[in-house]
């Protein structure tokens, strides 16, 4: 005898949850920017990091494919924070912090790109890029 799609459904559960229970990136994106808000770690609110681990958790999921975390991200990104996926773990940070960052002009531009025959090289001392000529 066959069984119903609840059965089988049930019978590949994650961490005692259905297939069911998985969310959208729409939905995971709410819970981080929730999280956002959260007193935790030493701060009232703000930026955070969330393992893998975790983030897998938290979507109800074994796997996050990177079609997934492109559309959870685009979902954040909607919402005006930023996600940024480091493999092992990922970052949601608010679009406002960067409102006052300086920006690139068009003559620092022109500068960096006349200096092609140049290879950058970081300096241990510094993090500053020190151009070499070979």
């Amino acid at each position: 005898m066959e069984q119903s799609c609840e059965k089988r459904c049930a019978d590949h559960s994650l961490d005692g949850a259905s297939l069911a229970d998985r969310k959208s990136p729409a939905a995971l994106a709410l819970l981080l920017i929730r999280l956002f808000d959260e007193r935790f770690g030493g701060a009232d609110k703000g930026r955070f990091r969330i393992s893998r681990k975790f983030l897998r958790k938290l979507a109800g999921r074994r796997r996050l494919p990177e079609a997934y975390l492109a559309l959870l991200a685009e979902e954040i990104f909607e919402a005006g924070f930023i996600f940024v996926d480091c493999e092992s773990y990922s970052i949601v940070l608010s679009q406002k912090q960067f409102a006052s960052y300086r920006r690139v002009t068009g003559v620092a531009a022109e500068r960096v790109l006349s200096d092609r025959g140049a290879a950058p090289s970081f300096s241990p001392s510094s993090s500053s890029v020190k151009q070499v000529s070979e």
